[in-house]
C-alpha cells in the first residue's frame, strides 16, 4: 500500500509566506518531513498497533520487523539530519507490511481473508498460545507431523479422511490440532488504517518544521 499525501497547499502557503527565493528549499523541506512521518508511523505500528493486534511475547520483535527503508530498500535513520539523498529525489520512504524479516503473515493479520489448504487440509491448533515460541510462531516440535509423533499424540480418522490430532491425558482426550479446508482469517492488525491515519496528522507540522529549518540554515543573505 502506499500512502499519497497532497502536499500542494502546504507548498503554497510557504511560498506566500517566503516568496519565490527559498523554493529551492522546498524538495529538502519535503524529503525530510517525509522521513521524520515515516518514524513517527514506525513507532505507531511497532507499538500501540502491534500491541493491540497480537499478544506480545517478544517486545523487541516488531522494531526488528518493521524499519523505515528509502526508495532502493536502503534503511534509513531519524533525525534532523538524517535523511536519505535519494528521497530528496524520488519523495518515497517506504514501511512494508510484510516486514524487513521477510514475516508475510502480517498481510493476512491486516488484510483478513480466508486461508485454503495447498494439498488435501489445513491443520489448525485448538490452543494455539499453548504451542507458540516467544516470536509466535509454532515451535517445530508441536508442529502438526511432530507432535503426532509424540507420546499420548495420535491422529484421529474418519471414513479415512483426517479429522485431528489428538492428546491422551489420563482418561480423557483433547483435541490439539483439526484438519479443515479452509479457515477464516480476522483482519486484526490495523497496519494500513494507523499509518494512514498518523501520516495525515504529522506530516502538515513536520514540512512546516523542516522548511523554517531550511529557511534558517540557508546561506542566502538578504540585500
Amino acid at each position: 500500500m502506499t500512502i499519497t499525501i497532497d502536499i500542494s497547499s502546504d507548498i503554497d502557503k510557504a511560498l506566500r509566506e517566503v516568496g519565490d527565493t527559498f523554493e529551492r528549499q522546498i524538495p529538502f523541506a519535503m524529503a525530510g518531513a517525509i522521513t521524520d512521518t515515516a518514524f513517527d508511523v514506525r513507532r505507531r505500528v511497532v507499538g500501540s498497533t502491534w500491541n493491540n493486534a497480537f499478544d506480545v511475547r517478544n517486545k523487541a520483535l516488531p522494531k526488528r520487523m518493521f524499519r523505515v527503508m528509502d526508495e532502493t530498500g536502503a534503511p534509513m535513520r531519524g533525525g534532523a539530519r538524517n535523511v536519505s539523498r535519494q528521497l530528496k529525489t524520488t519523495g518515497v520512504a517506504e514501511i512494508s507490511v510484510g516486514d524487513s524479516l521477510g514475516r508475510d503473515w502480517t498481510h493476512e493479520q491486516a488484510e483478513g481473508g480466508t486461508k485454503t489448504a495447498r494439498g488435501t487440509n489445513i491443520a489448525v491448533p485448538v490452543k494455539p498460545d499453548t504451542l507458540r515460541s516467544p516470536t509466535g510462531r509454532i515451535r517445530k516440535p508441536n508442529k502438526p507431523l511432530a507432535i503426532t509423533n509424540k507420546k499420548n499424540h495420535f491422529l484421529l480418522k474418519k471414513g479415512g479422511r483426517k479429522v485431528a490430532i489428538m492428546k491422551r491425558d489420563g482418561k480423557s482426550t483433547t483435541a490439539v490440532y483439526l484438519f479443515i479446508k479452509s479457515a477464516p482469517i480476522p483482519k486484526r492488525f490495523r497496519f494500513y488504517e494507523d499509518a494512514e491515519d498518523t501520516t495525515l496528522r504529522v506530516f502538515p507540522g513536520h514540512f512546516d518544521n523542516r522548511f523554517a529549518r531550511a529557511i534558517r540554515t540557508s546561506r542566502f543573505v538578504p540585500t
